[in-house]
């Protein structure tokens, strides 16, 4: 169902729409990132937020020859740092992110850079050495401009990917993901998200942005890729191990996309803002352009508004809680006329937007962002461009300003989750924590920052990339709003946990109470199936050999042995005596007194040779083939960790192939169970789902 949002133009008085909430700082003075980039970081780790800049400045001159970091004096000015290593690139993206897990900031750069007047495209990796410079790794990722880069831990195993798109050297639209292999070495990987065909057009716009909208655990992606010949916007759900899933959501087909995402409504789903074009080609603003909202509904479909004819061009969208009443809020740079408009909306708290009335510049080719620049926990805004000052005569100036936020509005920073837990999954951990408090953010809607490793350097698993109480990278949480984290194949030895709450201005929580565990891997007391006799009158004891400190069945008993009469998958979390945790798994197939176990599996099911099942990891289709026709029908049944039946089906007689389309599965362990109504065929295998 579609729906316009009504924004109000009236000229009523009304202090909440028509305040002017944010004003210029007028002693700051930055160059401007013209075609360029701007992003806030904490570089150095003084918990206030620094700026870094690429791009164009021409009334600066010949001495803007590197990108700028400007460091922030804690007083609302900003002074250049000595890093000038850096290449000033336009037509550029930049993403920070911790990339080799030690709690700094790094950095990926692309665009198109200048050297003796020859433009070189780039992709490159900078190091961050304890704030005080920067240092290029070495990676085999092409060139780009008009390009969007991202880290993204994309499966799940503690270290942030990277994920870039654009247009390379050859002039060809190109996309890739290098995965993070840990100790600065990065590796590409196949990857089955479509291209598009094309070369480079007029100020092509490609972006991406990831989030896991279905809470799985799992960052999905929403895509705009543009040439000169054609131009897609497409939602793709991640299956795990690098393997995604296009999912038809209702996207419109737009050129000059720009993304933006966070809980719009505060219900605990990931929504989605995003601005584009319908034209082919834009030499000037297009007022038909749109801002388009779409607001989650929990089951991949999507409830979808429209802001009308607001004008696009060369945008930039943020969205956050500037006003602090919880509710994210709409920034768009580059709309309406030729007066180059930034626009700020307020969410009026029941999923419209009114626009608010604030004296900011009017500019081109730059973009605007918010954060908190004075950290008085409120969102601060960045604006940079080149300014109009008198459209009749074309004269312009570049520029970048500060705006400081002047709402009356206060807000506390969010209060940490009170208690974390972990669990063994045979050589997995889960890992849960409660839900954070906050003044104005729901606890629903609270995004989270979750930090692990060892006692020498917390964040060596999994990095939070912030302090305590402050973000070195301000946005959302790295798990999103997820409460709960799946590490697959998790590391023996000694860890730590912590985990922040993030509220929609991006505040930051203290960490919570460190979690300190011990993980060991699972030593198999069992085969993966355990076959079993059923005594007429009761059941058997299943137990654990040895002795632990503590056991955690998935029946809820605590007992070191339990007492079962029914098929099914039972597992054990144990604390062992010197307080490390791990777990046992094993199906139970019973079979009655008379049954000769010898004659359970058939010969033709003993061997692999002889039964496949494929892909492995286990993906949304699976596949099972046997090398001999079955003389009766096969029931096909798939269980969960916890035993819970999530899938049946059947394999007629005499056909030896079948593939299934399987319901969606989170990473974890499942068992599959082939078995006939005579019983003389009966497997559990185990499988894994990344």
């Amino acid at each position: 169902m579609k729906r316009k949002i009504i924004i109000s133009l009236c000229l009523v008085v009304s202090v909440l729409i028509h305040a002017q909430d944010f004003v210029r700082k007028e002693n700051v003075n930055l160059k401007c990132g013209l075609f360029g980039h701007a992003s806030w970081y904490d570089f150095n780790g003084d918990g206030y937020l620094d700026i870094f800049i690429t791009g164009i400045d021409y009334d600066s001159g010949e001495d803007f020859t590197h990108a700028m970091i400007y460091l922030n004096n804690k007083d609302n000015t900003f002074s250049e740092s000595n890093i000038h290593n850096i290449p000033r690139v336009i037509d550029a993206d930049a993403s920070w992110g911790d990339y080799d897990n030690n709690g700094t900031p790094d950095l990926i750069l692309s665009g198109g850079a200048s050297n003796n007047g020859i433009s070189t495209l780039i992709t490159k990796i900078y190091k961050n050495i304890n704030g005080n410079q920067l240092i290029e790794i070495n990676n085999d990722m092409p060139g780009l401009f008009y390009s969007c880069v991202e880290g993204v831990d994309i499966d799940n195993d503690g270290l942030l990917d990277i994920y870039y798109q654009g247009i390379n050297s050859a002039s060809e639209f190109d996309l890739g993901i290098e995965k993070n292999m840990g100790s600065d070495v990065f590796k590409a990987v196949e990857c089955n998200i479509r291209k598009i065909n094309g070369t480079s057009g007029n100020n092509s716009e490609n972006s991406a942005k990831w989030a896991d909208f279905d809470n799985d655990g799992l960052k999905d992606v929403i895509i705009a890729m543009s040439t000169r010949d054609t131009f897609k916007l497409e939602f793709y759900k991640n299956m795990g191990n690098f393997i995604f899933k296009q999912i038809d959501i209702g996207l419109p087909r737009l050129n000059y996309v720009q993304i933006a995402v966070g809980d719009i409504n505060q219900d605990g789903l990931m929504d989605f803002i995003f601005t584009g074009s319908t034209q082919d080609f834009l030499g000037s603003p297009d007022m038909s352009g749109k801002i388009y909202i779409y607001l989650n509904n929990g089951n991949m479909t999507f409830t979808k508004s429209t802001i009308d004819n607001l004008g696009v061009f060369i945008n930039s969208l943020d969205l956050a809680d500037f006003d602090n009443d919880g509710y994210p809020d709409i920034l768009d740079y580059g709309v309406g006329d030729n007066l180059g408009n930034i626009r700020l909306f307020r969410n009026n708290r029941d999923n419209t937007f009114s626009i608010t009335s604030q004296s900011f510049i009017h500019a081109y080719w730059g973009e605007a962002l918010f954060g908190d620049t004075d950290n008085d926990n409120d969102l601060d805004l960045l604006i940079s461009g080149e300014m109009i000052i008198n459209p009749t005569y074309y004269t312009y100036t570049d520029v970048t300003y500060l705006y400081e936020n002047k709402s009356v509005n206060k807000n506390s920073s969010p209060e940490a989750p009170d208690s974390i837990s972990v669990f063994a999954v045979n050589n997995d951990l889960m890992i849960k924590w409660n839900e954070g408090k906050d003044d104005s953010t729901l606890s629903a809607s609270l995004s989270y920052n979750l930090s692990m490793g060892t006692s020498q350097n917390y964040n060596s698993l999994i990095s939070s990339c912030s302090y305590n109480g402050k973000p070195r990278i301000p946005g959302m949480g790295n798990m999103n709003l997820s409460k709960s984290f799946y590490f697959p194949d998790f590391p023996e030895g000694n860890f730590n946990a912590r985990v922040q709450s993030v509220d929609n201005s991006r505040n930051v929580s203290p960490f919570s109470d460190t979690l300190s565990f011990c993980f060991k891997k699972t030593t198999r007391f069992w085969k993966d199936t355990l076959n079993m006799y059923l005594p007429d009158n009761g059941g058997v004891y299943l137990g654990i050999p040895g002795k632990y400190r503590s056991y955690l069945w998935n029946t809820g008993s605590t007992n070191y042995h339990i007492y079962i009469n029914k098929d099914g998958l039972y597992n054990v979390n144990l604390t062992h005596l010197d307080g490390c945790i791990s777990s046992e798994t094993v199906y139970v197939k019973f079979y009655g007194p008379n049954t000769s176990l010898n004659n359970i599996l058939p010969d033709d099911f003993k061997t692999n040779n002889d039964l496949k099942i494929y892909p492995v990891p286990l993906d949304d289709i699976i596949t099972i083939e046997f090398n001999q026709e079955p003389n009766e029908p096969i029931n096909i049944s798939i269980s969960d960790i916890n035993g819970k039946q999530i899938f049946t089906d059947q394999i007629d007689i005499y056909v030896t192939k079948k593939a299934f389309s399987l319901p969606y599965l989170q990473s974890g362990i499942y068992f599959l169970t082939l078995s006939n109504e005579s019983d003389t065929i009966h497997k559990t295998i185990k499988l894994v789902k990344k």
